[in-house]
């Protein structure tokens, strides 16, 4: 504690996260965003700036799913193919609506490709949750928890409001503009749950046993949860290469990502999203 008192007497902020990413408590930073927060309020009700985000998060996330599936799925080149031009299609769309069909359509087609790649047991037939109903989309599920819950931290570190988002819907307390910025970062999450399960790390037994005959959700038991946290954590810190970037750690791809996003609202630079290398 009087670590922290000096920190906050020398105006430098800290911040408290749980383990699964989760901001808890910030202590010295009182400044007020305001000015921010409205810049973000402002381009919220400007439609050709949501349109640019649009465009970038949906044909980042397309380029990403596809290649996901040719290189850890082994996917067939025809669905691949239409992913891709998903993808093309995504940065010319005129319309916010015809870019979440397109992120829609792309997203089905990359679920699809998990059924013939995952064991029989886990009993997956296509992308479901709230709740989930079997232990393919249990995984998915927390691993897109945790993975918004450091996009979410990371938002509000620069000032950032992550309720202000410009493509999901804004509802009660829900972070839309954390779920914004996920995608381009749903990989991490994508490849860390393709990995585990290939490499026998996800056994029937982690699961309650009762999610098959659709009585119950599919539940993840504590031992697997804590497995997926602690990987998840150090799967952040693993560099990956984007057509943007040689090399580059995840963690702090997610602090670059998110100041270039606020640079974008306060200045009107060009956002552009992270896309995996081929």
């Amino acid at each position: 504690m009087p670590t922290v008192i000096a920190l906050s007497q020398k105006k430098v902020p800290t911040y408290f996260c749980r383990r699964n990413g989760l901001l808890q408590l910030s202590v010295g930073n009182n400044k007020g965003h305001w000015h921010l927060w409205t810049k973000q309020a402002t381009a919220q009700c400007n439609d050709e700036f949501c349109l640019q985000m649009a465009r970038e998060t949906v044909s980042a996330k397309l380029h990403n799913c596809a290649l996901l599936m040719r290189k850890s799925l082994k996917e067939h080149s025809d669905q691949v193919k239409t992913v891709y031009e998903l993808r093309d299609r995504a940065l010319v769309s005129n319309s916010v609506d015809e870019i979440r069909g397109l992120e829609g359509t792309g997203a089905r087609l990359y679920f699809d490709s998990f059924i013939v790649s995952m064991p029989d047991w886990m009993c997956f037939i296509g992308r479901k949750k709230h709740p989930s109903p079997d232990p393919l989309n249990a995984l998915l599920s927390y691993g897109y928890t945790l993975l918004h819950n450091h996009v979410s931290t990371a938002l509000q570190v620069v000032g950032l409001n992550p309720q202000i988002g410009f493509m999901h819907a804004q509802y009660g307390r829900h972070h839309a503009l954390a779920s914004d910025m996920q995608e381009e970062f749903r990989f991490i999450v994508d490849s860390l749950v393709i990995s585990l399960i290939h490499r026998r790390e996800v056994r029937p037994e982690h699961f309650n046993s009762n999610f098959t005959d659709g009585s119950t959700p599919c539940l993840i038991k504590y031992e697997l949860l804590k497995k997926i946290t602690k990987h998840f954590e150090k799967r952040i810190m693993l560099p990956y290469s984007f057509t943007s970037l040689e090399s580059a750690v995840c963690r702090s791809t997610i602090m670059r990502q998110v100041n270039f996003y606020k640079k974008a609202i306060l200045k009107g630079n060009e956002y552009k999203s992270l896309r995996i290398r081929k």
